[in-house]
């Protein structure tokens, strides 16, 4: 009898089984050398111990080929025109695996027929789905709206993507029993590698692998042209006005070069500060009569312009009269002579919104949120109208955010930046002034209407309403004197510096401090949850990097391009 290798990870819907590691293979070269066996030739003529033992060493290097295409993946970004040449080799390699899939699922039914099965744990389960796709595929027979239609057809696929899955794995664990003892060996090569392959061919946290790879190089391919070429006489008009001191005294006569991937939209009604469409994360923006951005669930990131410039950093409660005095200064918002820092930053981009369900969604096909569309109460807004893709993305620990963003040439804010761009010259404790009652309609943080609709032990301000219990969808307050909105509450935002006294020296052009010694993140801003003190500008909080809160997300910052 064949000895299944098992695992102690069971699939489920949506998911993927981890097989050991040693049932993982080898290097694309090898793999592309198939044997004649595989494909219906000379297996006969051949020793079958030794056939047996090719079989095995055809599956590890097939297991080796896609580890190292699958390390290469995920390196392959971002989606800019100086990885098409590395992009088009991926998926001429990737293609010329997966080619060879219907040839080893052939050779493996075949050698199967011979042996004698015994059943699987899972078999049932793979019956039932087969049964429910059935049904999806009478049901989808019978529909005409063309909108539940589309619906139909997606869940098919990926009932029908599941069942390939799980039969694929249901056979490289059942075991069988063959006369011939190299049979079983070969066997269970063969079923590895075809699980390998489909497993390959199918699953990506970025959606498909292969199709994933054939988006990005059409989008590398594009970019400019979408970015630059067709927007030339936006660039031109936005440079001009830049470069202006009449038009921006803010920029200071800024040379702004055009910027791959994102697209001027003119500069906000209220703060001046040009803005910009980033076209990979969703569709343009639109304006309202007043020339305000109207925040959609398909909305891609708005980036604002925000001009160079120095600041003081942190906060004081010695001199009322000194500069950034707050009463509620804690130990960790200054020097150690309990001063604000001086820092000097360079112009950059940074998100005018938090980023979104929908923006997160729309690139890496999942939504991590805890509190998404389908989980959201409608008794935690005042319109009763419940959560939408509009809601900023949370539950993101700092590492998922640094990748995410960094695959779309993006990064976290440094705490300087984040607080430079929230206090948007003010030297108050909040933006909006030394009173908490300034704070109304201006963020989203714990109020009466949450006390009212259960926000159970959280310290709540009375005085305060602003008609959330939980997160509001992005832009439902007024902005600050940059044109960004929620800086204060709604939810916390990671930066990218280690968590670090202000004695320590800061980098150059971002303010990024350099940390040694700390492991935590800074986060920043407060959230749905908070009183006003921790979304106060120059409050801070470290968070720990790798656990998942409700309540904390991101905002995007892009580096001007030179």
């Amino acid at each position: 009898m064949a000895k299944r290798c098992s695992s102690s990870r069971k699939p489920v819907e949506g998911a993927w089984v981890e097989l050991p590691s040693a049932k993982r293979a080898a290097t694309v070269l090898a793999m592309l050398v198939v044997t004649v066996w595989a494909l219906g030739g000379r297996g006969a003529a051949q020793d079958n111990a030794t056939f047996a033992e090719s079989q095995a060493e055809e599956a590890r290097s097939c297991g080796m080929a896609l580890a190292d295409l699958k390390a290469r993946m995920d390196g392959l970004w971002p989606a800019h025109p100086e990885n098409i040449e590395a992009m088009e080799l991926w998926l001429e390699e990737a293609r010329g695996l997966v080619k060879r899939l219907p040839a080893h699922q052939r050779a493996l039914a075949d050698l199967c027929s011979r042996g004698r099965p015994f059943p699987h744990t899972r078999d049932r389960d793979l019956a039932e789905l087969k049964v429910e796709a059935a049904a999806l595929a009478k049901g989808l027979a019978s529909t005409e709206d063309q909108e539940a239609r589309q619906a139909a057809e997606a869940a098919l696929h990926a009932k029908e993507s599941h069942i390939s899955i799980l039969g694929a794995w249901i056979e490289c664990e059942r075991q069988y029993e063959f006369a011939d003892a190299a049979d079983a060996s070969r066997q269970n090569a063969l079923a590895s590698m075809v699980y390998d392959l489909m497993r390959f061919r199918t699953d990506d946290q970025y959606r498909d692998r292969i199709r994933s790879m054939e988006e990005r190089l059409e989008f590398a391919r594009t970019i400019r042209q979408r970015s630059i070429h067709d927007q030339q006489v936006a660039w031109n008009q936005a440079i001009a006005s830049i470069a202006s001191e009449d038009e921006c005294p803010q920029y200071n006569g800024l040379q702004l070069k055009p910027q791959l991937g994102l697209v001027p939209i003119g500069p906000d009604a209220d703060s001046g500060l040009w803005e910009f469409w980033h076209v990979q994360t969703g569709e343009r923006p639109e304006r309202n009569e007043k020339g305000r951005l109207v925040p959609t669930e398909d909305m891609g990131l708005v980036f604002v312009l925000i001009p160079a410039g120095t600041f003081w950093m942190g906060a004081q409660a010695n001199d009322p009269e000194g500069r950034n005095y707050d009463p509620q200064t804690e130990h960790n918002e200054s020097n150690d002579h309990g001063e604000p820092v001086e820092v000097a930053l360079d112009a950059f981009f940074l998100s005018k919104y938090e980023m979104t369900q929908g923006q997160w969604r729309r690139f890496t096909g999942t939504n991590p949120s805890r509190f998404d569309p389908g989980r959201y109460a409608r008794s935690w807004s005042r319109d009763g109208s419940g959560g939408d893709l509009r809601h900023p993305v949370e539950q993101v620990i700092w590492q998922d955010c640094t990748d995410v963003l960094g695959r779309l040439g993006l990064v976290l804010p440094t705490e300087a930046q984040w607080e430079y761009a929230c206090r948007a010259s003010t030297d108050t404790p909040w933006w909006t002034g030394r009173d908490v009652l300034g704070l109304d309609q201006a963020g989203n943080l714990a109020d009466a209407y949450a006390n009212e609709h259960g926000a159970g032990s959280w310290r709540c301000h009375e005085e305060l309403d602003d008609g959330f219990t939980g997160h509001a969808p992005v832009g439902s307050y007024r902005p600050n004197g940059f044109g960004l909105h929620d800086v204060v509450g709604n939810v916390w935002e990671w930066c990218r510096d280690s968590y670090g006294p202000y004695d320590l020296p800061v980098a150059a052009g971002d303010g990024e401090r350099q940390v040694t010694k700390f492991t935590n993140r800074t986060v920043r801003g407060g959230s749905f949850t908070s009183p006003a003190s921790p979304a106060r500008s120059a409050a801070r909080s470290d968070g720990l990097a790798g656990i998942y809160l409700s309540t904390v997300g991101c905002r995007p910052v892009r580096r001007p391009a030179g």
